[in-house]
C-alpha cells in the first residue's frame, strides 16, 4: 500500500512538458508624479480588474495623483519550453 502511494505522488509530479512550469507571480509597482504648473496629469490603466491599490481593484483613470503604488492580483505565469517573453 505505501509503495502505491509513494508510486502515484511520483507520477502526480510529472511535468508534461520538461522545461515548463506555471507559478504564482506577485509584483508592486510605486510610480511617483512631480505636478507641474498648469498642467493637469492623467493615469489610466487599460486592464484594470488585474491589480490592485491598497487592497482594492484600481480605477481606470487617476487625475492629478501624487502617489500610486500598484501590486498584481497573483496572476499565473505560464512558462512555456522554447517560449520566449516579449
Amino acid at each position: 500500500m505505501l509503495s502505491f502511494l509513494l508510486a502515484y505522488h511520483a507520477i502526480s509530479k510529472v511535468v508534461a512538458d520538461p522545461g515548463s512550469y506555471s507559478d504564482l507571480v506577485q509584483s508592486k509597482l510605486e510610480l511617483t508624479f512631480t505636478s507641474v504648473e498648469n498642467y493637469d496629469t492623467f493615469v489610466i490603466f487599460p486592464t484594470p480588474d488585474k491589480f490592485t491599490i491598497n487592497n482594492n481593484i484600481i480605477k481606470p483613470i487617476y487625475y492629478n495623483p501624487e502617489t500610486l503604488v500598484i501590486e498584481s492580483i497573483n496572476n499565473v505565469l505560464h512558462k512555456l519550453k522554447n517560449h520566449k517573453f516579449k
